[in-house]
């Protein structure tokens, strides 16, 4: 097996996330002292971690702190559990009378990470390796569903993630008003939709999944724009897929109790 170098400059950015994350807020030399990094490399590495939107400078008093867009970093951890145990059999009992593929996401920096899904069960799919894909969120159904039923505080920080995205399909999130007209939309409509926006001829729907009072991911289906508009695929696929949604809601609370 090949052995790699270590990179050093993502150890020390990690370090002082960890550092941040306990101690809450510090200047540049309590940095420099707590993680042994010298003071000019301490400034490079939270200039750039602020440009990605996990480190801000508090004006008022000249120190850094991690925003919340860190916890994008872990979210992984709380999925894998209930993803396996409790919503992939919810999705292959309702791929049986839904033909289409569906996808479970959850957010994972800049992208929604595809968890589990039915591609492989479907007689439509022609995408079979779809687990570990990452998507935007501007131009995907889930992705907008996730942003219109997160809190507000979770919306705010993760939008500005996203304006610093270097995604083409995160860009529209450097337009507020772009940005709210898809919120109002999503949340009249209950539900994501995107209409040829991400990949030619396919279209689709999403609803957010909640689990413990927050938004942790969304279950979306795909299909053919040429059999049916995300308005007629609500119609016929929008009940049975809040209704698995509610049941794995439910069954995954057991791993946050």
């Amino acid at each position: 097996m090949a052995v790699y170098r270590q990179v050093r400059a993502l150890a020390r950015g990690l370090e002082l996330i960890r550092i941040l994350n306990s101690i809450g807020s510090a200047p540049v030399q309590q940095l420099s002292q707590l993680s042994g990094i010298h003071r000019t490399t301490v400034y490079r590495l939270l200039e750039t971690m602020q440009s990605m939107g996990y480190i801000a400078l508090n004006e008022s008093d000249g120190t850094y702190r991690a925003t919340g867009a860190v916890r994008f970093l872990s979210n992984g951890y709380f999925e894998h559990d209930w993803m396996r145990e409790v919503a992939y059999p919810q999705m292959a009992r309702l791929a049986r009378t839904i033909i289409w593929p569906m996808n479970l996401l959850t957010p994972a920096g800049e992208t929604m990470l595809v968890r589990e899904s039915t591609h492989h069960l479907s007689p439509v799919s022609i995408h079979r390796s779809m687990i570990g894909t990452r998507w935007p969120y501007m131009v995907t159904s889930f992705g907008r569903a996730y942003l219109a039923y997160c809190t507000d505080q979770e919306r705010s920080e993760l939008l500005r993630l996203l304006v610093g995205s270097s995604l083409p399909g995160n860009r529209l999130a450097g337009n507020p008003r772009s940005v709210a007209t898809l919120i109002e939309r999503t949340r009249r409509d209950g539900y994501g939709s995107t209409l040829e926006e991400v990949v030619e001829g396919f279209s689709s729907i999403a609803v957010p999944i909640h689990v413990a009072g927050r938004t942790v991911g969304c279950l979306n289906t795909i299909f053919f724009t040429s059999v049916f508009t995300p308005a007629k695929a609500a119609e016929k696929f929008l009940a049975p897929l809040k209704e698995t949604v509610s049941i794995i809601q439910e069954e995954a609370q057991q791993y946050v109790d």
